[in-house]
């Protein structure tokens, strides 16, 4: 019977948090969720430039849930709800949204497409979301390190906030990147919130399932979106209530790389960027989450590039029925790709180069089973 109110108490105080009008004020979830506030100078910079009646840019990276995967209508997903808060607030000011997420995709691929699918837009403010899709190792801290420098590496550099999702398909345990992304976060000193932290304790104790808040357990539902919609415009909040009183001018200045700087500079090339000095028998065909990719299902079909970087690699769809290809660079040995797989179809990554200076190499792709093999886009990694 105890277990029982103290699961009705915390799902009263979960409703009374995400269908209350406006953020809520209630800070024991918020304070939970809260891993830094780190610092907010660039973020209060971005308000007062709202205040003004200027224009501000939102702008969002991350996977399917920042996409709005799951949201009954996108104006339920987390991320329309947080831009709306911008509009809300500010009603002066001219806000302007740029919503990057991509299915199926973490920090590994977003890397490379930061530039050509956000940061051209000039963002104020940039939420960064790929906790969930992303391994929970120094590899994908070291691309979400490459995210966090090339956003601060500007003239104009956005404020930057950490969005760490978690997966509650074993509902033993909340799962995600948190463990290494929040070394990034620490050490460039950025605000981090959590959903892990929010929702552990009624994980643990069992008052809490994943139903609840989530569609699939990785895909919040329209209660889970506003639910961190929630977390997320209470921080944004708390920092404009901090604009009353004297502000201090802490300049946001970027440190020695934790990992790496070796994705400090990255491109990525799709058909229309690039143009091959070889084809045969490829054309340029949609593909899934993507505008478009070079595709060929004919065996022996060819297809060349001259291609710059230190580092290059291949992001192609995975699928059933997806071929297999060989993939020569330069006078090196060929390296065989099979896209085809028997779980969810998916974009995925190879790298095909890592060298110590960036060169031109010729990169040629050959079909050898006459299964289709679609190309997305080379993504490249310069000095």
């Amino acid at each position: 019977m105890f277990i029982k109110f103290k699961f009705l108490l915390f799902m009263l105080f979960l409703i009374n948090l995400v269908l209350g009008s406006g953020c809520s004020d209630n800070k024991t979830i918020f304070d939970r969720a809260l891993l830094s506030a780190g610092n907010t100078s660039l973020l209060k910079k971005v308000m007062l430039k709202a205040e003004k009646g200027e224009r501000i840019v939102v702008g969002l990276i991350g996977g399917s849930i920042t996409q709005g995967a799951k949201a009954s209508h996108m104006s339920k997903s987390y991320a329309y709800q947080a831009a709306i808060w911008w509009e809300e607030n500010f009603p002066n000011a001219d806000i302007g949204f740029v919503n990057a997420g991509i299915g199926s995709t973490g920090s590994d691929i977003g890397v490379f497409r930061l530039n050509r699918h956000l940061l051209r837009f000039k963002p104020d403010i940039v939420i960064v979301e790929f906790s969930v899709n992303d391994s929970n190792t120094e590899k994908s801290a070291e691309t979400l390190e490459g995210i966090i420098r090339q956003s601060f590496n500007r003239s104009d550099p956005p404020a930057i906030i950490l969005l760490m999702m978690c997966n509650a398909k074993n509902e033993k345990e909340l799962v995600s990147a948190q463990k290494w992304h929040s070394k990034i976060g620490y050490h460039y000193n950025l605000p981090m919130i959590s959903l892990k932290g929010a929702l552990s304790s009624g994980f643990q104790s069992g008052n809490l399932k994943a139903d609840k808040i989530f569609a699939d357990g990785l895909h919040p539902n329209d209660f889970g979106h506003k639910l961190v919609a929630d977390l997320v415009c209470s921080f944004f909040k708390r920092v404009k209530n901090e604009l009353k009183g004297p502000q201090k001018q802490l300049l946001q200045e970027l440190p020695r790389p934790l990992i790496s700087k070796r994705f400090d500079h990255t491109d990525f090339f799709q058909p229309g960027d690039i143009n091959p000095f070889l084809n045969k028998g490829w054309r340029v065909g949609p593909v899934r989450r993507f505008r478009s990719a070079w595709e060929s299902g004919i065996s022996g079909s060819e297809i060349g590039f001259e291609v710059e970087g230190a580092e290059i690699s291949l992001l192609y769809d995975r699928d059933q029925n997806a071929g297999i290809v060989e993939v020569f660079v330069d006078d090196l040995p060929p390296q065989k790709i099979n896209a085809s797989t028997s779980s969810y179809p998916s974009p995925s990554v190879t790298k095909i180069l890592s060298r110590q200076k960036s060169e031109k190499h010729k990169i040629v792709i050959k079909s050898i089973d006459g299964n289709s093999f679609k190309l997305i886009a080379f993504m490249t990694a310069f000095d």
